[in-house]
């Protein structure tokens, strides 16, 4: 044991180049002074960015777009234009709307002169009281179908 322990403790077990061949020269190494100064730090990566909040654009009418007023990606705000619609189907039906509505408004016209006329026919005796509510019913009832069509086409305006 003391043999082994005296091998153990020569240089020729630890020579670590036995089959290597010379060692050859130190390695060259290039040394410079350490200097204080400020370094940028970025880093260029490949990636896909992503909006954290996204909103979906609706028309509230359907139709041929004529212009799209705003860039995809864009910041937009309430009230912005963002489409231009065409608007010549529209136009044609508040024109119609509007045009169906002239009859009721005329219907209405007669009614009120009617009524108008009534009233004193009325006093005198020579019409009857039913002929006067018929006509003030018929001046209501032309009232309300003007008031109804002018609503629907002032929606739609």
């Amino acid at each position: 044991m003391i043999a082994a322990v005296l091998l153990g403790c020569s240089n020729q077990g630890a020579k670590g180049t036995q089959g290597r061949g010379p060692a050859g020269p130190p390695p060259v190494v290039i040394v410079s002074p350490a200097a204080q100064r400020s370094i940028p730090i970025y880093g260029e990566f490949v990636g896909q960015t992503e909006a954290v909040n996204t909103v979906e654009i609706r028309s509230q009418v359907t139709g041929f777009l004529r212009r799209v007023a705003f860039v995809e990606g864009a910041l937009v705000h309430t009230g912005d234009l963002l489409f231009v619609i065409d608007p010549r189907p529209y136009q044609a039906a508040l024109d119609q709307a509007k045009a169906n509505l002239a009859p009721h408004e005329a219907a209405l016209n007669i009614a009120r002169q009617n009524v108008a006329r009534y009233r004193p026919l009325v006093e005198k005796h020579a019409i009857s009281q039913q002929q006067l509510d018929t006509a003030i019913a018929q001046a209501e009832q032309e009232a309300a179908n003007v008031e109804a069509r002018g609503r629907r086409w002032r929606r739609r305006s």
